[in-house]
């Protein structure tokens, strides 16, 4: 090598030395404030900007403490602090909330985007910067019960912990005792412990691999890590010369699988004699049961939303004094183990009705929430941006041995497979929906259903393989797609060769819900003559009864707000170039059926219904801080925190109950009924009034969302 090549290497080196350390990974641009802007990051020398597909609050939190504060307050659409003038580097960015840095989020090869700077992210993080370092975290460990006769999930057996070198350890049995023992149970999953019945001989225990003795816990501790533990210097120091073994309680079953806890999600207490102040039995495939707390929302068993059940209504929890040992009590009263992580700040979309509880101070030790002090109920200032969530501890499955997905463009997304017989088969997609997607995505912890496929032909040339299984019916509670009703057949015949049913997986949805009290305020009774619903008629929005007297029809008008309460923007799910024209009304149609209505009698018989198709989902009104992206002359869709107002001056924004008698019925509308568009939730999509109809002039009573009932 020359002097001249050599001296030119080192001045590249320089260059490049200098660029990554003169130059931050993350900075907010744009902005006159340190702690809000445009998120941008440094590649190649440059800065470039990301992407809003699939930004979260959880990225959020990840920029701002990358950049040194505590944590995110909330995240902007639609390049509030101006376009970028750099590449668009990250798309599709999605994080756990844990990371170090954006860049160790999942997200598309850096540079490959389907953006334009008019969607450029932008955050605003708590501008209180972290001024002292944390103190340094216990040490962190993995916890099993090994029993070799056992199937998952293992509840009784000797206690193993894995350290930081990936070995399996046990632990010396001196000073155990139940309060360690409840502790362990909880971080396994479980929501309690007995005392081990099963006899142990001498190599179960093995000795050789004691690690740690002398574990003190008080007992409402999440994890096993957060009690003292003693280092043991070597085994023959351990007195009993026994390792900890344990047993554990396993959930409350409800699930058709014994040995699987309850995936439903709502918490029992004992039964009490009747009184006044129970709450109202209700009839479940569970049995009857009082409710009082159950968890919303959630990509997974065990996690989400917290809500409780109060006053014949269910209402969400305020984050003050929610912590750990308040949240395991609810896990446990959900028949889980105790809790793993605490969510703050709506982390799983926005609740609706009260804010039931705050100022919640548990022991640990209580057998339900509503057993611990609270404040006043719904006495507090909190807003639904202050509700919280948790993410309990769960008994371990191997979920994913039986169903993969394959073919897609990335690993979120692919062709259903499953495993029968050790042998991999396709699914038929006749009867394929989002329900039986929203399983599957769970079943591998891809998070929540975006889309069900019925068909996976442009995923390329057709696979090899038989298709195995059909007919799958999910209610999208089980834990896994074997756990479905479904039929196992060898060389299954669908409608069309290529119905192979497939997944999009995401980890953040939207969640719609329609504004009850709109609702209410604008219902009344209205006849039009059918010379003026010509349009009308021609999407189907009228009755197949007689016209009254003078060619009218009868109509119950009403409006629709329709709020956005999840985490991501909701959109039609069919492309732009895909959406019907209709030219009477004169204009496109990008869901046929975006809304359902029907008129149904007290013997349960529908009399009247009608269905509204979205040509127009925009955002009408946003909430204070956030901003209107969506209207109907550009892109279509409702953001996150804003509503969509169809009005009840609208054509068929109505029910024609032309011919109905007089009397009492039940008006029901119900929101993305055919789940075609993916949601955390689709139990809120449904509301019930009631109706008094004179024959003359309609009068509601009282609403409620059907899963209140």
């Amino acid at each position: 090598m020359s002097g001249n090549q050599f001296i030119l290497i080192l001045v590249v080196f320089l260059w490049n030395y200098g660029s990554c350390q003169g130059y931050p990974k993350v900075r907010l641009s744009g902005s006159s404030v340190p702690h809000s802007g445009r998120v941008e990051i440094f590649h190649n020398g440059a800065y470039g900007t990301v992407c809003d597909d699939g930004w979260t609050i959880e990225a959020t939190h990840v920029v701002c403490r990358e950049l040194g504060f505590r944590k995110g307050e909330t995240f902007h659409y639609d390049s509030i602090y101006g376009p970028g003038g750099g590449e668009i580097l990250l798309d599709n960015t999605r994080c756990r909330g844990d990371e170090a840095s954006i860049l160790d989020c999942d997200h598309n090869t850096i540079g490959r985007h389907d953006c334009t700077h008019a969607e450029d992210i932008a955050v605003t993080c708590i501008s209180l910067p972290i001024t002292e370092p944390p103190p340094p975290p216990r040490e962190r460990f993995e916890l099993r019960l090994r029993n070799p006769n056992a199937v998952e999930p293992i509840f009784e057996g000797i206690l193993e912990m894995q350290l930081e070198d990936d070995k399996w350890r046990t632990i010396c049995a001196d000073d155990w005792n139940i309060d360690a023992a409840r502790v362990a149970c909880g971080h396994l999953g479980f929501k309690t412990a007995y005392k081990p019945t099963a006899k142990y001989k001498n190599k179960d225990y093995k000795r050789k691999t004691m690690i740690r003795t002398s574990v003190e816990c008080v007992g409402t501790e999440s994890l096993l890590s957060d009690c003292e533990i003693d280092e043991l210097e070597h085994r023959k120091y351990c007195k009993s010369r026994k390792a900890v073994a344990l047993k554990c309680e396993p959930a409350e079953y409800g699930h058709k699988f014994s040995n699987r806890p309850n995936p439903i999600g709502t918490g029992k207490k004992p039964e009490k004699k009747p009184g006044k102040n129970n709450s109202p039995e209700v009839q479940s495939e569970q049995g009857n049961y009082n409710p009082e707390v159950r968890i919303k929302a959630g990509a997974y068993i065990g996690e989400g939303r917290v809500e409780v059940f109060h006053a014949g209504k269910w209402g969400t929890v305020c984050n003050v004094g929610w912590n750990l040992v308040s949240a395991s009590v609810v896990c446990r009263q959900l028949g889980f183990g105790s809790a793993k992580e605490v969510i703050f700040d709506a982390g799983f979309g926005q609740g609706i009705g009260p804010v039931w509880l705050w100022n919640i101070n548990c022991k640990g030790n209580e057998k339900s929430i509503l057993d611990c002090y609270h404040g006043s109920w719904n006495g507090s200032s909190c807003t639904h941006y202050d509700d919280v969530g948790v993410r309990c501890n769960v008994p371990k499955h191997d979920l994913k041995k039986d169903v993969r997905i394959a073919g897609g463009r990335w690993g979120s997304e692919g062709r259903v497979e499953v495993k029968v017989d050790n042998t991999w088969g396709y699914v038929c997609g006749d009867s394929w929906d989002m329900l039986d997607a929203l399983v599957v995505c769970r079943q591998l912890g891809l998070g929540y259903a975006r889309q069900s496929l019925p068909s996976t032909r442009y995923y390329g040339n057709r696979p090899r393989g038989a298709m195995i299984m059909s007919e799958v019916h999910c209610t999208g509670k089980e834990w896994s797609l074997m756990d479905c009703p479904h039929t196992i057949r060898t060389n299954t015949t669908c409608s069309l060769p290529n119905a192979r049913a497939g997944v999009i997986c995401d980890v953040a949805l939207p969640d719609v819900i329609l504004d009850v009290h709109r609702l209410r305020e604008y219902l009344y009774l209205q006849d039009l003559p059918r010379h003026l619903l010509r349009c009308a008629a021609e999407e189907g929005c009228l009755s197949e009864a007689p016209d009254n007297y003078g060619g009218s029809r009868r109509l119950i008008r009403f409006s629709s707000v329709i709020m956005n309460r999840g985490l991501a923007v909701f959109k039609p799910f069919l492309q732009r170039n895909d959406w019907v024209w209709h030219a009477c009304h004169l204009h496109f149609h990008s869901m046929e059926v975006f809304s359902t209505y029907d008129l149904i009698s007290r013997d349960g018989e529908k009399v009247a219904e009608g269905h509204k198709a979205s040509f127009c989902l925009e955002d009408t009104e946003c909430d204070p801080g956030h901003t209107k992206r969506f209207t109907c002359t550009t892109e279509q869709g409702i953001s996150v925190n804003c509503k969509d107002n169809y009005k009840h001056s609208i054509d068929c924004q109505w029910i024609d109950i032309t011919g109905v008698k007089s009397g009492n019925y039940i008006l029901k509308i119900h929101v993305n009924p055919d789940r075609f568009v993916g949601e955390t939730d689709y139990d809120n999509n449904e509301i019930q009034c009631e109706l008094y109809y004179s024959g003359y002039s309609v009068s509601p009573g009282r609403c409620h969302y059907s899963y209140d009932l």
